[in-house]
């Protein structure tokens, strides 16, 4: 079975951090020769008038290990910490609760969120347990495999049959079980993720909760529920909490904390604590720079000796990176990120042993609405380590699957940082000139000159050695430029028409590659150099590893792949080559055959996967509205039911995700139109109901203007259907 819960934490609530020092008691019982008093600021359980266990402690100690380490962060750049506890059983001394971490910090898009079920013992000072630790492994295994959503994850990822507990977690690590529109996964830990919920026979029923992959649904998640039979070691203390004699079992909960919790919250600014002063160095201010008339990011970067994509970081810029005059840039690293720098090289060399190079680096792939902090806590880390062994730059953006290293063997990291050095040093003694094709079918020639003898062609993108120049440069048309040898990467030299290709510097390649494609892009192109430079951003959006480049090279694709849709010949799409590259895109679910508009048409899913990838970024809203504007295919005849069933596809998405966005006003404007319109409804439109419901929802969370007009039009669409 599968339970939908919807969180305690409320959005109007996310951004009140406001400490409680006192708090009404919510529990206080003994159970498994421990006090154990639950209140609204702390829950604590003692022995012979020993504290064993603070919620309150716990989270001081969180909230200082991971945000006051280095005293980074005050009143300028403050971040605000809330921690909830609800508990929602507890047997004998196994308390399980529902741990909630909140933190927001200036600058950011939005909190941090992460809700998670933690079963501990109380009487061990907290220490985590796991299912196995009171179950037979085959049990729990046999009752998880027969859940609904475990079956159907595993037939998703095509997996036999696991064998072991460990086996379930490798088959469905990476899988995303969907369940009414929203995303889930089983995490590593997830033994640890459980309640008692209540007795049948001689059998106890357990909740195990699965966190949601997307940002969007993290006001939910799921809870899978089965039964196990009660070992002899549980029999005593689960009677006891059914009768709640001693303890309490999850069932109960809601009754005895009448959606109560334990609270507290800390903020950077006012927190003090006994942390030792930081060791960060004051910048001078020859590390900040004024931007002058005419400058850009390319030529602030030669001049101060770093690069493009160090100064986006350094400095939180954000595409397409227009400086303004006056603006202050950071061309060194700000206080933060220095620091990091200085805590990895300052690490002393350990000399690798055979047990230690026995040892593997683990990694964590990154899913949707996952932050830094977040993935930290998963793995027991400090988010520093995360940022030092990933050499992360700030702002600190995630991308969904990036791979993070979690852990690092002293063995592998030295092994790992000598390569790198010797590559270095390989580098910089090899350094070679190279250039980048600008045009499409551009022709080798076996001399430089004009009418020399053609030895080949070169498809736009393609990165070539530069070997040598003319002497003198040669007038063609009204351009004159000198000629260059070239090698292909096979090996093949032949010479090329300057105009036809710029310098190339692979420091730099996010760079060039967006300047030389926005320039391709916006010249007519015909379908044959459409498709060329279309197989170039499908190239380029992989290779280019810094996010900002990245999203907008993958922008530009669609963009392309629309011109060249437009210039399909439909007389031609079933005859080679059209047909075959029609197919091939086909295939990877990029377009679709629109039958009504008698037209290919980009697929609206591949916006939304790309939104996926970069929400919550600023960026994201951007996306968002190009999805929203994507057409869909068919038509709707002036149905209401089918009008709402593609708003709530489009506009009402974008609101969904963009509350507040920028492109909030059009998107009400639109359904301003909608509902004005003489669309034909009818009582026996059995979803109409539904999606007026869920529009008015989303509509209810914004703040502009129009949001009282578009509420006062589904009012009287749904007084019509009464």
């Amino acid at each position: 079975m599968t339970f939908y819960k919807t969180s305690f934490l409320l959005v109007a609530n996310l951004l009140c951090f406001t400490h409680i020092v006192q708090g009404a008691t919510i529990w206080h019982g003994a159970s498994g020769n421990l006090n154990i008093r639950w209140t609204q600021a702390d829950i604590t359980a003692t022995a012979k008038n020993k504290i064993l266990f603070s919620a309150l402690t716990l989270a001081k100690k969180d909230f200082e290990a991971d945000f006051l380490a280095d005293h980074s962060l005050g009143k300028d750049n403050s971040c605000e910490y809330e921690r909830r506890f609800t508990l929602l059983s507890v047997v004998g001394s196994i308390a399980s609760l529902e741990d909630a971490e909140i933190t927001f910090c200036q600058g950011a898009a939005h909190p941090s969120i992460e809700t998670k079920f933690t079963a501990i013992d109380l009487a061990k000072s907290g220490q985590t347990v796991k299912l196995t630790d009171f179950f037979v492994e085959s049990d729990i295994l046999n009752a998880l495999l027969a859940d609904g959503v475990i079956k159907t994850a595993l037939k998703k990822a095509g997996a036999k049959t696991p064998t072991t507990l460990t086996g379930l977690y490798e088959a469905l690590e990476w899988t995303n079980m969907i369940v009414k529109g929203c995303g889930y996964h089983l995490p590593e830990d997830f033994l640890t993720r459980f309640a008692f919920h209540h007795i049948k026979g001689n059998q106890v029923a357990m909740r195990l909760e699965l966190p949601p992959t997307a940002h969007v649904c993290q006001s939910t998640n799921i809870q899978l529920g089965f039964y196990l039979p009660i070992p002899n070691t549980l029999k005593g203390d689960i009677n006891k909490a059914k009768r709640r004699k001693a303890g309490f079992l999850m069932k109960q909960s809601k009754k005895i904390a009448d959606q109560k919790s334990t609270k507290m919250s800390f903020s950077t600014a006012t927190y003090s604590h006994d942390v030792q002063p930081s060791t960060v160095s004051k910048k001078t201010s020859s590390d900040k720079i004024t931007v002058q008339a005419g400058e850009t990011l390319y030529s602030i970067s030669k001049r101060h000796g770093c690069q493009v994509a160090d100064l986006v970081a350094w400095n939180n810029l954000q595409s397409p990176y227009n400086l303004s005059l006056d603006q202050s840039l950071w061309v060194k690293p700000p206080p933060v990120a220095e620091e990091l720098k200085k805590s990895n090289v300052s690490k002393p060399t350990v000399k690798s042993t055979p047990q230690a190079d026995k040892e593997t680096i683990s990694y964590h792939k990154v899913t949707a609405g996952e932050t830094l902090y977040g993935i930290a806590k998963r793995y027991n880390r400090n988010f520093k380590e995360i940022i030092t062994w990933n050499d992360l730059q700030p702002p600190y953006y995630l991308l969904i699957g990036q791979k993070l290293q979690v852990s690092s063997p002293k063995s592998d990291k030295i092994q790992r940082n000598e390569k790198g050095d010797e590559q270095r040093e390989k580098n910089e003694k090899t350094v070679e000139k190279q250039r980048i094709i600008i045009k499409s079918a551009v022709n080798m020639r076996s001399k430089s000159k004009r009418n020399a003898r053609r030895v080949g062609q070169l498809k736009f993108g393609t990165v070539v050695k530069e070997l040598a120049r003319s002497n003198r440069q040669e007038k063609i048309g009204s351009t004159k430029d000198y000629w260059y040898q070239i090698e292909k990467s096979n090996g093949k030299k032949g010479w090329i028409f300057g105009t036809l290709s710029i310098p190339f510097d692979a420091k730099q390649k996010g760079e060039i590659y967006l300047q030389i494609a926005q320039k391709r892009l916006q010249e007519k192109l015909n379908r044959s150099n459409q498709i060329d430079l279309l197989d170039f951003l499908t190239r380029a959006k992989e290779e280019v590893q810094f996010p900002a480049e990245t999203v907008e090279l993958a922008l530009l694709h669609l963009s392309s792949l629309q011109n060249t849709l437009e210039q399909v010949d439909l007389d031609k799409q079933n005859k080679p080559p059209l047909a075959a590259w029609l197919k091939k895109q086909e295939q990877e679910e990029l377009i679709f055959y629109n039958e009504i508009g008698g037209n290919w048409i980009i697929n609206p899913d591949v916006f939304w996967r790309l939104h996926e990838a970069y929400y919550p970024l600023p960026v994201a809203d951007r996306i968002a509205w190009a999805a929203a504007n994507a057409p869909l295919g068919g038509e709707c005849e002036n149905f209401l039911e089918c009008s709402l069933e593609w708003t709530n596809r489009t506009t009402a998405k974008y609101l969904k995700y963009h509350p507040t966005g920028k492109h909030a006003g059009e998107a009400l404007e639109q359904i301003v139109e909608l509902l004005k319109s003489d669309a034909e409804m009818s009582k026996e439109d059995v979803a109409l109901p539904r999606l007026l419901a869920v529009l008015q929802a989303t509509v209810e969370k914004t703040n502009h203007p129009k949001k009282a007009q578009v509420l006062r039009q589904i009012e009287k669409w749904q007084q019509l259907l009464e």
